[in-house]
């Protein structure tokens, strides 16, 4: 039933506890260790943790103008020294916008012998190249967390052509998510939200050091019944929540006056929309999002570039610019009428900036 609705021609599915366990899973079936894991600087740091655990490195790489991996990019560090220490690549469509290269890079890989993990947590039922997002990676993962296309607060899906036999055996030896661990999350996430809004420090840098030798549980668990019941049963309602993306992300860019502080992300054909996204001058961008959270706003600014989070401090200039500029807004469990008045303050604040 779930291949029936994802349209991506894999004929084996698989149900993890959050899209973290299933690179994780991936990994390890393939018996990957030791190796490189080509991402991108602006993925989610959740996306990380799980290469780390299955006893592998994080290789980041820029993106191109609009927060996905390229195809040029992509191919210049195949050519460079660390080549040969790459076994995989993860490849997210960023903001529900599929990458307009993954064709070339799905060809390009196999061509080398590379695993492909195609991330579509962001974009699940989105087009390109005249196929579903999903159809191109030897595994696609997918993503039912909070704000994800298809929200019910957790839960992860593999899909694939491969046997999943091995993944099965892996996840069976996984325990349940506890209590203690969503606490863990929850804590995790106001961290997070704090080290985000401060200048790096060595307190900082302990901190993300310590994160991988004590929250494994809160990133890698299976999935039980009721979790791959609430999957069976919201994934039927797919077509109708793409169609509501669309239409609000309509609505927004409607509703906002043209200025020059800011440009509307432009979301490729085929999009579904994770979030309405805005990119920002940065000399405003902080000032405006503490105006929308002072008019209690669902405002945020991911994806950041997550490198320094990891010990990386190299420049990634596309991953920084868009880190600099981005601010997003919700599209989905929002209403029109809300709609309105956060398009009616974001041009109020724009205008009084004017004066």
């Amino acid at each position: 039933m779930i291949n029936d609705i994802l349209h991506v021609g894999k004929k084996n599915t698989f149900v993890t506890g959050r899209a973290s366990t299933a690179i994780y899973l991936i990994l390890l079936s393939n018996d990957i260790m030791d190796k490189l894991v080509l991402v991108p600087a602006n993925i989610c740091f959740a996306a990380i943790y799980p290469i780390l655990y299955s006893g592998n490195q994080p290789l980041f790489i820029d993106v191109g103008d609009d927060g996905n991996l390229t195809y040029d990019i992509v191919v210049r560090t195949f050519k460079s020294p660390l080549a040969s220490q790459i076994s995989a690549v993860l490849l997210p469509h960023m903001y529900g916008n599929p990458c307009a290269d993954v064709n070339l890079i799905s060809d390009y890989l196999h061509q080398q012998d590379i695993l492909l993990i195609e991330d579509c947590a962001l974009a699940m039922g989105a087009e390109v190249c005249q196929q579903n997002v999903g159809s191109f990676g030897d595994y696609a993962i997918y993503s039912f967390g909070y704000s994800k296309t298809i929200d019910i607060g957790n839960g992860g899906l593999i899909a694939s052509s491969r046997n999943l036999d091995k993944i099965t055996d892996y996840s069976n030896k996984l325990n349940l998510i506890s209590e203690k661990s969503i606490s863990d999350l929850k804590l995790l996430s106001q961290i997070n939200r704090v080290i985000r809004n401060n200048e790096e420090n060595d307190l900082v840098r302990f901190i993300f050091d310590c994160i991988p030798k004590l929250y494994k549980d809160a990133f890698i668990y299976k999935a039980d019944e009721e979790l791959i019941n609430a999957i069976e049963f919201k994934i039927k309602d797919l077509s109708l929540v793409i169609d509501e993306r669309r239409q609000k992300q309509f609505y927004y860019h409607s509703k906002l006056k043209k200025n020059n502080h800011f440009n509307i992300y432009d979301f490729n054909e085929g999009a579904v929309p994770w979030r309405f996204n805005l990119l920002v001058n940065p000399r405003v961008k902080r000032n405006l999002i503490e105006c929308m959270l002072e008019n209690r706003v669902a405002v945020s600014d991911w994806y950041p570039v997550v490198t320094r989070m990891f010990g990386v401090y190299d420049e990634f200039p596309n991953a920084d610019k868009m880190e600099k500029e981005i601010i997003n807004f919700p599209v989905i469990s929002i209403s029109y009428t809300e709609i309105d008045r956060i398009c009616g303050l974001i041009n109020y604040y724009f205008e009084k900036i004017e004066l």
